[in-house]
């Protein structure tokens, strides 16, 4: 798929299905980590649930929904999140005994760690 067109497509994926299945799989079969948040679990915060546009707020997407929003959001190659598996993995291969209780936090720090690692630029000052 086009870079462009994934921008422009709507729904809950974004056209990142494929993307969002794999990475919330292996997070929730590799950490044990449940695909939502129960409401019991945790405070609802202030304006959760249906923003005015119609949206499902942050606090009610599944796992799946939360990687391609992230992904697209963040405008990032589609490498990135199996680049943010990739550290899981090797976070899991070296503590055999890692779970979480939040899959969305474990992917959000693998795939900011993996996007700083491919898509970070640094500038000299004779670039300015």
């Amino acid at each position: 798929m086009a870079l462009t067109a994934r921008f422009e497509a709507e729904g809950p994926f974004y056209g990142l299905e494929v993307v969002s299945r794999i990475c919330a799989d292996f997070i929730t079969s590799a950490f044990g980590c449940p695909d939502k948040i129960s409401s019991e679990s945790r405070a609802k915060p202030t304006g959760a649930g249906r923003s005015s546009n119609g949206r499902v707020s942050g606090s009610e997407l599944s796992l799946r929904e939360f990687v391609a929003r992230v992904v697209h959001e963040s405008r990032s190659h589609e490498c990135i999140p199996f680049a943010a598996l990739l550290l899981l993995w090797r976070v899991k291969a070296c503590y055999p005994k890692a779970s979480g209780s939040s899959g969305y936090r474990l992917f959000m720090a693998a795939f900011v760690v993996a996007a700083k690692i491919l898509e970070d630029d640094t500038y000299s000052n004779v670039d300015w």
